[in-house]
């Protein structure tokens, strides 16, 4: 009894041990069974997500599914057969197999020798005991899931594979056509080749391919851009396929239900979303979704910036969703913020606002960029004026952007000649309204009342008074439109030449910055427009300075007093100069910047005053050649005596360095060293100690090198005198590169003495040509000073006043001395005094002349 409560009660305590043992025996016997039937399923389905069914032909793909039917059903019920469920003990024994002793067994065990002694009846009761406390320790053991016995191959392995890589790399959309296909068997409908086709087209701006429907059989839901277009054909005749759809409108010819048969064409636009089927021969089903395209935005990424000239840039950033295709920037004038004073108080003429394309960017950038607007609004009636900038995009469906709007000033030209400002001013009025045409008549005729204070050449006075009597001429009957665009294009193109006319000198456009700048610092001016008129003033001194240097012509002769009493000013200063103007107007302090811009304005007077009277002016190429050639004859010079340096060392190393020999008497009277290495090099040839020259810094080898730099100078500055220099000047420079040559062969050799004697030639042709040189250069001056006197001669009779009589030493005439000889005094004042009254007599001549010549002939 009490033995079989104790199996009752291990049954209980080993119940799941033995049912997760049971659960592993069934798990092993069905693996082993049935691993040749998923293997082979996992193979199928893997081809199915890798679509061979569609790209096999129909009688293939149904041949090779018969045999794969076949062989997946005698699989099977071999399986089926072999498979057999684990018995109870079976579980009991592979769990009592995982225990030290067996302790499951011998708890079924049952004593049968010394039942009726006590004692070992004892003893079998205590081996039980222990027994049932090792099974306190039982765990179900792991399943022997090892089919390496079986599939030496590993054909399971290779078919989950298989199944794996099908799932992550194919596409669930082919099941669908395992069903189309099975459709098709049932219905007998096998044959091959496509009963219809299908393409979706997306507009081409969007960028998205063309999708094939027939593609798409697997796929029931479909994303597609706006205003795609769904094109369908039919080829099937002995059928009929049905279309339906409420996506778009179908053609006049079709309904949105309908039945097409034969050979059939038709396109289908998408306007909205929802569903489209085809039924039919390989007939499908569909939900279109349309993707709405999203409109355009612009706005403004930075303020404007007006330039000094009139130009605007204005900076945008404008994006789309698949591109902006066109974009506006209109111009609006801001009426009601105009000063309506002067010429602006009249009712202006209806004027129509700007429009202006944008810049875009490239095709492949289009979706979201930044650009900049750059226009030049200096010639428009409307630049000074307060307008309103409107920005627009427009995408390639034609859905256009919110409006982006900014209130400025339309930046203008800055006229600083007063005659220019007042034409411009004139040319606006006439723009703003054709009833201002007697006001601008009126302000012209104002300012051209003195022309010789209008400091205008002969043509461009001449347009002004042109244009003046084309104004007048309209006034009579009133300006019409075409006469208001014809006087305005003419002012324009005068106020441009009476402000830019005088700017190809160097002086004037010198001149020109330093106004503008000194007006900009007057009315505080920003950094960027200080900075563009600092960049201005370098480009006009550059071109002032080189001017100088070109143009210039100083005489030799007074040169060494000029330079005792003047103070030459180099461009690094006046490039420091413009830098602490600029430093001191960026720090705001307009009034120090003043002084210094005074300081180089004076300077700039100065320079000019010199260049053309007795001043120190830029250096001529003559002079600069001159110069440079001074300069390698010291260098020539130095070269040599380091070489007899070198050439004393080497004969008289106890010598010591630039100290000659010859000058210091042996003990016994004899002469020094010096001697001796004279006699010596006159007998050796020049072929001294090497390991003495070797050793030295300044050896033969860097002594050659110095003498072929000389040499290269030397070249360098004959092709600076050019051809038209002095020609026994070139011959002897041609000499002395000729020797300089020879004495680097001789260094390189190692030949001093030889080196010595071609560089005392190279010194003397040196001294020639510069000879030569500075006389070419004094004829040039005397040929110059006798044209000045031929001129200066020709202005009187026999280089005398018009009276005949000599000129006084300062330039005046001598009253005191006698008429010139052979003249007649009485008639020679006859002639002068009707030339006077001649003059007087012609009233176009200007007032103070008129005035000037009746005051002389009231004195006769």
């Amino acid at each position: 009894m009490k033995s079989a409560d104790a199996q009752n009660n291990l049954s209980k305590r080993l119940r799941w041990p033995l049912r997760f043992t049971w659960a592993g025996l069934v798990a092993e016997r069905f693996l082993r069974a049935f691993w040749p039937v998923y293997s082979l399923v996992f193979t199928l389905v893997a081809a199915f997500l890798f679509g061979v069914q569609e790209r096999l032909p129909f009688v293939v793909v149904v041949g090779l599914l018969a045999a794969v039917s076949v062989l997946l059903l005698a699989t099977l019920v071999r399986a089926v057969a072999r498979f057999r469920f684990p018995h109870r003990s079976e579980s009991l024994a592979r769990l009592d197999s995982t225990l030290v002793g067996q302790p499951l067994a011998a708890l079924t065990d049952a004593q049968t020798v010394g039942l009726d002694d006590p004692a070992s009846r004892a003893v079998w009761e205590a081996h039980l005991r222990r027994m049932e406390a090792k099974t306190a320790s039982a765990q179900a053991p792991w399943p022997d899931l090892r089919l390496a016995d079986r599939d030496p191959n590993g054909l399971r392995l290779m078919a989950v594979t298989a199944l794996l890589a099908a799932v992550i790399f194919g596409a669930p959309k082919y099941f669908g056509s395992v069903t189309i296909l099975s459709d098709n068997l049932l219905a007998g409908q096998g044959e091959a080749g496509a009963q219809w086709e299908g393409w979706i087209q997306p507009p081409s701006y969007t960028g998205k391919p063309t999708l094939y429907l027939n593609d798409l059989i697997a796929r029931s839901d479909l994303q597609v851009p706006e205003g795609s277009v769904i094109a369908l054909r039919f080829y099937d005749e002995s059928s009929a396929n049905s279309l339906k759809q409420n996506i778009g409108t179908l053609p006049t010819t079709a309904q949105a239900s309908a039945d097409f048969g034969g050979t059939t064409s038709l396109s289908l636009s998408v306007e909205r979303s929802g569903d489209l089927s085809i039924k039919g021969a390989y007939g499908g089903d569909w939900s279109i979704e349309m993707l709405a395209d999203a409109a355009p935005e612009v706005r403004l990424s930075a303020p404007p910036v007006a330039t000094l000239d009139g130009e605007l840039r204005q900076e945008f950033r404008a994006s789309d969703d698949y591109g902006v295709a066109a974009g506006t920037l209109r111009v609006t004038l801001d009426l009601s913020a105009v000063d309506r004073r002067y010429g602006l108080h009249a009712e202006p003429d209806p004027q129509e606002d700007l429009v202006l394309d944008l810049p875009l960017a490239f095709s492949a950038e289009s979706a979201d960029f930044t650009e900049t607007a750059v226009e030049d609004f200096a010639p428009n009636l409307w630049a000074g004026l307060p307008v309103t900038l409107a920005l627009q995009v427009e995408d390639d469906l034609e859905q256009t952007s919110a409006v982006e709007i900014l209130e400025t000033t339309l930046p203008k030209r800055k006229f600083f000649h007063p005659l220019a400002a007042s034409v411009v001013e004139a040319r606006r009025d006439i723009l703003w309204a054709r009833s201002n045409g007697l006001r601008a008549e009126q302000v012209l005729r104002a300012v051209m009342h003195v022309p010789q204070d209008m400091n205008l050449d002969e043509s461009g006075f001449l347009m002004l008074r042109v244009a003046l009597q084309r104004l007048a001429m309209a006034n009579i009957d009133g300006l019409n439109p075409q006469e208001q665009t014809m006087i305005a294009d003419a002012l324009w193109e005068i106020a441009l030449r009476i402000e830019d006319g005088g700017l190809e000198d160097a002086k004037a456009r010198l001149e020109r910055a330093q106004d503008r700048l000194a007006e900009a610092m007057e009315r505080g001016a920003s950094d960027e427009e200080i900075a563009e008129l600092m960049h201005e003033l370098r480009e006009a001194m550059d071109d002032y300075v080189k001017q100088l240097a070109q143009t210039s012509e100083p005489n030799p002769d007074q040169q060494s007093a000029q330079n005792q009493d003047s103070t030459d000013v180099t461009q690094d200063e006046i490039d420091a100069l413009m830098d602490q103007i600029q430093d001191l107007m960026e720090q705001g302090r307009m009034a120090e910047a003043q002084q210094l811009l005074e300081m180089l304005r004076e300077m700039m007077e100065n320079m000019q005053v010199t260049q053309g009277g007795e001043g120190n002016g830029p250096q001529t190429p003559a002079e600069r050649a001159m110069e440079d050639l001074q300069e390698t004859l010291r260098d020539q010079q130095d070269l040599s005596d380091e070489a007899f340096r070198n050439l004393q060392e080497r004969y008289n190393p106890s010598t010591p360095q630039g100290q000659d020999p010859s000058a210091q008497p042996s003990e016994d009277g004899q002469e020094g060293e010096g001697a001796t290495g004279e006699q010596q090099l006159g007998e050796g040839g020049g072929k001294g100690n090497e390991e003495t020259d070797q050793g030295q810094p300044g050896g033969s080898e860097s002594l050659a090198q110095r003498q072929q730099a000389l040499r290269d100078e030397l070249s360098r500055q004959e092709q600076a005198l050019g051809e038209g220099s002095d020609g026994g000047s070139r011959e002897a420079l041609d000499r002395a590169g000729r020797a300089m040559e020879e004495a680097e062969n001789a260094l390189e050799d190692e030949d001093i003495p030889l080196a010595l004697d071609r560089q005392s030639e190279a010194i003397e042709e040196l001294r020639e040509g510069m000879r030569a040189l500075g006389q070419a250069m004094a004829e040039d001056s005397n040929s110059a000073e006798g044209e000045d006197g031929q001129t200066a001669q020709g202005e009187g009779r026999d280089g005398g006043d018009p009276l005949g009589r000599a000129p006084g030493t300062s330039g005046a005439s001598r009253s005191d001395s006698p008429f010139a000889d052979g003249e007649n005094p009485y008639g020679r004042a006859r002639e002068l005094l009707d030339e006077l009254r001649r003059r007087e007599g012609d009233k176009t001549r200007p007032d103070q002349e008129l005035e000037y010549l009746r005051r002389l002939i009231d004195q006769f």
